[in-house]
């Protein structure tokens, strides 16, 4: 049989298939098998587990307002970058905010922008890293705990088993925001102080310390303490830890360090308090919320993960709370472990929540579970210590806790990838292609939502409107409402303003992120343009995170047209008797690459017998004499039931795709087709006047040029 100490494993389930494997297998290579250190292997494997995990469809959600900040802040110049000074605008003013985060993470995500690009992979690539050493760093501090005999055997496989399989490392590793280093350098911080003070002696009159440990300890805690504020909360606890070490070597030395320690956060807490709510609006978002939820959302987010409903896994959430309440008792239970500084990870994880707590009950704080980041590793070190102690006196509940936990958290990833939910934010690259494809000449874009500028930066083709916009096109974007001015609100009326920005456009898109509603959170914007405007489409993307929502309003009501236009093609074909197609008109691109912008006339011959839809698309003729089918990706909305409309004409905007580049004997025909969005039974083309129809189905064939890109941004 093979012994479970040669093994090594975290769990009998593990032996008992190391055992069945091995005897299945040819004597020389079983006897080589036993001699393998596999403690080394298994910490491999989950390190190469968490990146594989993390790294796995990195881009695949994208960047929200969060994840934003981060960008826009680590782009700046590097005294801004510093200062955490942010700017929002409105194409015409601007207001100063201030970051509520250090600098360290953006210092390095700054330098890795400048070298690399900001892709989503760039980003996101250093919480990647610190997630995935975050599996040798708790081996570490675990084994320290076994080496002082603080935790018992196998404690640091449990860890890095529990931290590998973590949903919320998988979380916020695939975050461009800094808390898995945060996490990282947390942990590192208490490993580095408890192997410090182990070195402590009073030898020949004099201190005597590892002085190794003590330069990285405080090189490790002054970087958690440039990465996130809330490591100020872990200073009290590690203050208490220096305190009662040096109490046995110096009572005088260990009051001074206290009161150093103590003044010394006091009062840059004090300066980081005032930082963060001087700003106007700070806070805002704070709300009171209790302890037990406090308590419970960290022991949800800490087991099966924030990626599954809190209620669906109170079971699992409560064994593992259980293992670590278990591994909390074997640190500190004993007299000889407390002298030992055992009751380190259980202060480490209770001080913080109540601090925290009771400063709410002063200033409402925003305390959700990734505020509370930094106290994963030891709450999964606990874990372990008490699974550790369960696998030695209960086997099979080891065992059975081990199972548990596999599915558990792997049925949590899974839902991380798979449900939309979880994506970080709404898909603005979607809707900025939406936007990018159906924008023409006449047209304005207004973008609601000052605190998201980076984010339609990046999305929206502003920049593509500003070069249409330079080379003569009637185009522009502008930012609603006005910034606030602290203090004073909007310099003036939001109605006011708009009517001066939208006069002289045919077109008004409205791009509205709700994510942060501060500037308009009466909704005066969309009230004033649903009275004063034509409201011709409407998109929304919701999210529990934000809501996005895009909108198209029209100056004048499209419908009737009076006159028909002059230019483009005139055609003059009915479809099932009901609808015909008056006119059409082609528009010059706005940049070479763009859309094609169609309108489109369509007169009621009588009322549709159901809701038709149209769709277009081009066929392009190629040099080899056939007529190839480009894409097309949008159908455009229904006909009327309305008996008024009979004998009306009205407009309707569409647009095809086209090769970005075209040849000067290039040909082209448009498609037109009608169809029931709910059958998909097709409309036939009663009357086509001088225009062929497709065979295969009844689609009205139109010959059109496509005039070249007149601008280019």
């Amino acid at each position: 049989m093979l012994p479970t100490r040669s093994f090594g494993c975290p769990a009998p389930f593990f032996v008992c298939l190391g055992e069945t494997m091995l005897n299945s297998i040819p004597e020389p290579l079983r006897l080589w098998l036993r001699r393998v250190q596999w403690q080394p292997v298994l910490v491999l494997a989950c390190t190469l587990l968490v990146f594989g995990k993390t790294t796995f469809d990195l881009d695949a959600k994208t960047l929200w307002w969060d994840e934003s900040l981060s960008l826009q802040r680590s782009e700046q110049g590097w005294s801004d970058l510093l200062l955490g000074k942010l700017v929002l605008k409105d194409g015409v003013s601007e207001r100063i905010t201030w970051d509520q985060h250090p600098f360290a993470f953006y210092v390095l995500l700054g330098i890795l922008i400048r070298l690399a690009g900001d892709s989503v992979l760039v980003l996101r690539i250093m919480s990647v890293c610190a997630a995935t050493l975050l599996v040798p760093a708790v081996w570490g501090f675990g084994g320290f705990l076994e080496r002082t005999g603080l935790a018992p055997d196998r404690t640091r496989l449990w860890a890095v088993a529990l931290v590998a399989l973590n949903p919320l490392v998988l979380w916020y590793g695939q975050e461009a925001r800094p808390y898995t280093m945060w996490m990282l350098l947390s942990l590192l911080s208490l490993w580095t102080l408890s192997e410090w003070i182990a070195t402590w002696q009073w030898q020949h009159r004099r201190f005597s310390h590892g002085k190794r440990w003590a330069v990285a300890w405080l090189l490790v805690t002054l970087a958690t303490l440039a990465t996130h504020f809330y490591a100020l909360l872990l200073v009290p606890v590690q203050a208490i830890l220096i305190f009662v070490g040096l109490l046995r070597i110096d009572r005088k030395l260990a009051v001074e360090a206290l009161a150093f320690m103590g003044v010394l956060t006091t009062a840059i807490a004090v300066a980081v308090f005032q930082m963060i709510t001087g700003q106007p609006g700070a806070g805002s978002n704070y709300a009171p919320i209790g302890l037990h939820r406090v308590l419970w959302e960290a022991v949800h987010g800490f087991g099966m993960g924030i990626s599954v409903p809190a209620g669906w896994t109170v079971p699992l959430d409560s064994i593992l709370l259980a293992a670590a309440v278990t591994g909390a008792w074997t640190l500190s239970g004993t007299e000889y472990n407390r002298s030992r500084h055992g009751w380190l990870l259980p202060a480490v994880l209770a001080a913080p929540i109540l601090l925290l707590f009771v400063a709410s009950l002063i200033q409402p704080n925003y305390m959700a579970v990734r505020h509370h980041a930094q106290l994963l590793g030891p709450y999964l070190l606990m874990a372990a210590a008490g699974l550790a102690a369960w696998q030695r006196r209960m086997p099979l509940a080891a065992l059975a806790v081990a199972v548990l936990v596999v599915v558990g958290t792997g049925f949590s990833s899974w839902r991380y990838f798979r449900e939309p939910i979880y994506g970080k934010a709404p898909d603005y690259a979607l809707v900025g292609s939406i936007l990018e494809d159906g924008i023409r000449d006449g047209d304005i874009v207004l973008f609601k939502g000052p605190n998201s500028w980076r984010l339609f930066r990046r999305f929206f083709p502003m920049d593509e409107i500003d070069g249409a916009r330079d080379a003569g096109a009637s185009i522009h974007w502008r930012a609603v409402p006005p910034v606030m001015v602290p203090g004073m609100g909007w310099a003036t009326p939001v109605g006011d303003r708009l009517r001066d920005i939208v006069g002289g456009y045919d077109r008004v898109w409205l791009v509205e992120d709700r994510t942060l509603p501060y500037e308009d959170p009466e909704h005066q914007v969309l009230t004033w343009m649903r009275a004063e405007m034509h409201t011709q489409g409407e998109w929304g993307f919701y999210h529990p995170n934000s809501s996005l929502a895009l909108f198209l309003f029209l100056s004048e009501t499209p419908s009737p047209v009076a006159v028909l236009p002059d230019d483009g093609v005139i055609v003059d074909a009915d479809f099932n008797g009901e609808l015909r197609l008056r006119h059409v008109q082609v528009e010059p691109r706005l940049w070479a690459g763009g859309q094609v912008p169609l309108t489109l006339y369509w007169e009621y011959l009588q009322v549709p017998d159901r809701p038709w839809r149209f769709i277009v698309w081009l066929e392009e003729h190629t040099t080899d004499g056939r007529w190839l089918k480009l894409p097309h990706s949008e159908q455009h909305g229904t006909f009327s039931l309305d008996p008024a409309r009979v004998g009306l004409v009205e407009l309707a905007y569409s647009h095809v795709e086209a090769p970005p580049k075209l040849a000067e004997d290039s040909s082209f025909r448009l498609q037109v087709l009608l169809y029931d969005p709910e059958t998909l039974d097709k409309a036939p083309v009663t009357e086509a006047g001088p225009w062929d129809t497709k065979p295969e189905e009844p689609a009205l064939m139109i010959p059109i040029s496509i005039p070249e890109a007149e601008r280019s941004g």
